[in-house]
């Protein structure tokens, strides 16, 4: 999966893969991309948004705590679009929100997560 990380706005990073192409596509007969590179690439966005926009990059590593996509609609689409939203820190679990759009900008999947900082090893 290639993705383009844009952080243009460190308080809402975003990924994106464009185009779409046939190793996205997923399921029995059809064209939609497949629901583990949607919440793979949530996953990314949640991670860049953790370690920019809250500056927890110095608190040590941070991993997926917990991801929950709701899938809204197929993505029948050559682009898909990830927005990612903070939405609380709590000791040391950042919780947030991505928004994962079509190139009509249209949301066809909502996930929400938390990350786990400070992890040492």
């Amino acid at each position: 999966m290639v993705a383009r990380v844009m952080l243009d706005n460190p308080a809402t990073p975003v990924a994106i893969i464009n185009p779409a192409s046939e190793i996205h596509v997923g399921g029995i007969g059809s064209e939609a991309i497949h629901g583990g590179v949607l919440a793979a690439l949530a996953a990314l966005t949640a991670l860049a948004l953790g370690l920019l926009r809250l500056h927890h990059y110095c608190e040590g590593m941070t991993a997926t705590a917990q991801l929950t996509v709701h899938y809204l609609k197929p993505f029948r689409t050559k682009a898909i679009i990830a927005a990612a939203h903070s939405q609380q820190v709590v000791g040391n679990r950042i919780f947030g929100t991505v928004e994962l759009t079509n190139n009509k900008d249209e949301v066809c999947a909502i996930a929400y997560g938390a990350l786990a900082k400070g992890i040492s090893m």
